[in-house]
């Protein structure tokens, strides 16, 4: 009989990136303790090696819900606050604390989960928190997986929402003209990778995890709305026109497609990404539509 592979802690494993990455894990043969938020456990899939343990960023967590874990993923992320204050003290703050737990567990490997809002030149509010937990883990050998908008048909995340966006509008809202450059990554690219770095030494500089070319935002509602077998008409809007919609359609506790802080992420300019790991390593990222 075939030895499980090591057991591995993973945060925000009932979300988007999460329970992918624990499938993923499952599949290749690991055991997984899953860090989910109060009340969640219920979400998590049965499985003999799988351990839901309940947990929330900027909360302790008992040492004895780690037993046998040898390396931890960090890929959970809490959109409640949105003040920076409250964001900083459950996002960074937090981050920082279960990395500190994490280590008196005696975990060896670390990946905290990224995003390119980090290296963007106007961070989003969500930007600038991963790129201060970026900035401590670069300084305490715990490797950065930066990624890239990360895409699955039918998904979750920012790209599910655009989905949603395209379905339910017969005209869509360009932010600017839609020019903006996006670099993106399939949901599989992302669960494979960030399984790979699990046996990797950890690097001095974040993992640029994406295609390696572009697409602009109108091409990828585009190919978004192909996909749909929809007819759809674009209009660019200035970005203010937007940015004051979604404010009054929050204010007013209309369902939006998405929060202006995914907005910002959208839109924000950020350089090419240096895809140096990705060629040392001889790591292929397939096409992301």
């Amino acid at each position: 009989m075939t030895e499980p592979l090591p057991m591995i802690a993973v945060t925000g494993a009932t979300g988007y990136l999460g329970s992918a990455l624990v499938q993923y894990l499952l599949s290749r043969g690991h055991g997984v303790v899953a860090l989910v938020r109060a009340g969640r456990v219920i979400e998590v899939p049965r499985h003999p090696r799988l351990r839901p343990v309940e947990y929330s960023l900027g909360h302790e967590l008992p040492i004895e819900a780690l037993k046998g874990c040898v390396a931890g993923v960090h890929a959970a992320y809490d959109f409640s606050p949105t003040n920076w204050t409250e964001i900083q003290r459950v996002n960074v703050d937090g981050s920082v604390a279960l990395f500190e737990q994490w280590r008196a567990a005696g975990m060896g490997r670390i990946i905290f989960v990224s995003s390119r809002s980090a290296g963007a030149a106007e961070r989003s509010f969500y930007g600038r928190a991963k790129r201060e937990i970026e900035e401590y883990c670069l300084s305490t050998g715990i490797s950065v997986l930066r990624c890239g908008l990360v895409t699955s048909r039918g998904g979750r995340g920012l790209f599910g929402a655009l989905e949603r966006l395209v379905s339910q509008l017969p005209v869509i809202p360009l932010a600017g003209r839609g020019r903006q450059s996006l670099y993106l990554v399939r949901l599989e690219d992302f669960c494979e990778v960030t399984t790979y770095l699990i046996n990797r030494p950890a690097t001095n500089a974040p993992i640029e995890l994406a295609f390696s070319e572009p697409f602009t935002l109108r091409e990828i509602l585009s190919r978004i709305a192909t996909s749909q077998k929809a007819r759809r008409i674009f209009v660019p809007v200035p970005i203010w026109v937007i940015r004051t919609a979604l404010r009054i359609l929050a204010a007013a506790g209309a369902p939006i497609p998405f929060g202006e802080d995914n907005l910002d992420s959208l839109v924000a300019p950020s350089c090419p990404p240096d895809f140096a790991f990705l060629r040392a390593e001889h790591i292929a990222v397939q096409h992301p539509l």
